[in-house]
């Protein structure tokens, strides 16, 4: 995956070493290990609610199960090529060991996924819902995006810890795992288990690879694009039991979200009143400093963009097992973008470009041709904000009484975050600083090396001040 160096690799498939194979009876050296009395395997035949057998494909590194009938644990290490998978109980933290200290090997028809005890519940007792979005797009997209992300805090927990830029091509199970397994620094990692320290914590790549399931063979033929995927890191103990934390949430954070998990981009709760692709929107403005036009947005503009690349059937929308609707969006080859202030990345698309229009019909020309050298007149066809430039000029009445703006700019209110920002017409730069008007002929703006103050020089007059000259 593309992480947060930025490099590029493709997830590699699994392998004995990869996939945290750990050897037969004697198991790895040096591993706190749990013996199970006799008692406890005395329950297997404890019949109880009904429970779905996993297939080896279901059990991943980090995946909640039931072994013994009745007992609680996570996936250590998982062999799915055999059918092998070794235990960590819940309660204790230690690999689950038999009567004779030796470390049982479950095949999958031992185990019972704990997720599958319930239905999914996609609403709390008090209506809320939880979206979330997938960002499909280029590699010189996810690099914009991993730059602007920057790198992982490795003190606290943040939602999401970390991106990773994934192939498309690498969205089946053994890449997804490989990602979140070597995606992450060892310190994000160990971060995730300190939040967790009555547990064994592991990477799992359930939510992901539940998502690529539901989107089926087309994302895996997307050649040359990636998936943006969050790292997810468990909630701390402390945060589960705080004030104002509905029942249900805290069961979500407690039992649910208590791994390492690799997810789809951003997700966000909200009330069910509430259209998911709206908060989906908020959530990836909010969590990843990502915003995406209304244009490229849209069911239709999206549509369109699935036939353009040959993947008509790959779903606009999707759920995972807990019933959280994922909005899907794919970023066009020629999508544009603008930075904030270095903070919010904005997506939006060419000056005059329609992806309604069908590129045969129109001569096989690419959609929206290039944005570079757009005149104003033709960037007036654009839009910012879900406006047009012509739009945003008929609203700046709105800013009638504030300090009047060099030519060319114009004031912007964001739709995420309801700030205003200044936008150049001309050179489609965006900041959240006030704009200086254009020096003077001759004049020309430094840096100083030693001080790092700026000043300002005129070379014909070999002349320089301090302050912004007028003349």
């Amino acid at each position: 995956p593309i992480g947060e160096g930025g490099a590029v690799g493709r997830a590699r498939k699994g392998t004995s070493a990869l996939r945290g194979h750990c050897g037969r009876a004697g198991g790895r050296g040096g591993r706190a290990a749990m013996v199970m009395p006799a008692a406890k395997k005395a329950r297997t035949d404890d019949a109880g609610p009904k429970r779905v057998v996993p297939t080896a494909d279901d059990l991943d590194e980090g995946t909640p199960v039931i072994y013994f009938g009745t007992s609680h644990g996570f996936v250590r290490d998982a062999y799915q090529p055999l059918d092998e998978f070794w235990v960590t109980d819940a309660e204790t933290g230690e690999i689950v060991r038999d009567r004779t200290g030796d470390i049982v090997t479950f095949k999958s028809k031992d185990l019972q996924l704990l997720a599958a005890t319930a239905p999914p519940i996609p609403f709390d007792a008090d209506g809320n819902a939880r979206s979330g979005v997938l960002l499909l797009g280029r590699e010189e997209h996810m690099m914009q995006i991993l730059k602007i992300f920057g790198h992982p805090n490795i003190e606290e927990r943040r939602n999401p810890q970390l991106l990773l830029a994934i192939p498309c091509t690498e969205c089946h199970q053994e890449g997804l795992q490989e990602a979140v397994s070597k995606g992450p620094p060892p310190e994000v990692l160990e971060l995730g288990k300190l939040q967790r320290p009555d547990i064994h914590v592991g990477a799992r790549s359930l939510q992901m690879k539940q998502v690529a399931e539901q989107l089926g063979g087309e994302l895996l033929i997307l050649e040359g694009f990636y998936v943006l995927s969050g790292i997810q890191l468990p909630f701390a103990l402390k945060s589960c039991e705080a004030k104002g934390v509905t029942m249900w949430e805290r069961h979500r954070r407690k039992e649910i979200c208590n791994q390492i998990d690799l997810c789809v981009t951003a997700s966000c709760e909200h009330r069910k009143s509430e259209d998911p692709a709206v908060a989906a929107r908020r959530a990836l403005a909010e969590t990843c400093a990502i915003e995406v036009s209304d244009t490229l947005w849209g069911e239709a503009v999206q549509v369109a963009l699935r036939r353009r690349l040959s993947v008509p059937d790959l779903p606009l929308r999707v759920k995972d097992q807990s019933g959280m609707e994922v909005v899907v969006v794919v970023l066009p080859d020629d999508a544009t973008s603008v930075t904030l202030n270095g903070v919010v990345l904005c997506f939006g698309e060419p000056a005059g470009s329609n992806y309604l229009i069908d590129p045969a019909a129109a001569g096989g020309a690419p959609a929206g041709g290039s944005a570079a050298g757009a005149t104003s007149e033709a960037l007036a066809d654009g839009k910012i904000q879900g406006k047009t430039v012509r739009e945003w000029e008929a609203e700046q009445r709105e800013f009638a009484n504030a300090p009047k703006l060099p030519s060319g700019w114009l004031r912007v209110r964001s739709r995420s975050t309801n700030e205003v920002y200044f936008f150049n017409k001309q050179t489609k730069e965006a900041t959240f600083s006030f704009p200086e008007a254009p020096l003077a002929r001759g004049w020309t703006k430094e840096v100083s090396k030693s001080t790092g103050k700026t000043y300002y020089f005129h070379a014909e007059r070999r002349t320089s001040t301090f302050e912004r000259p007028t003349a």
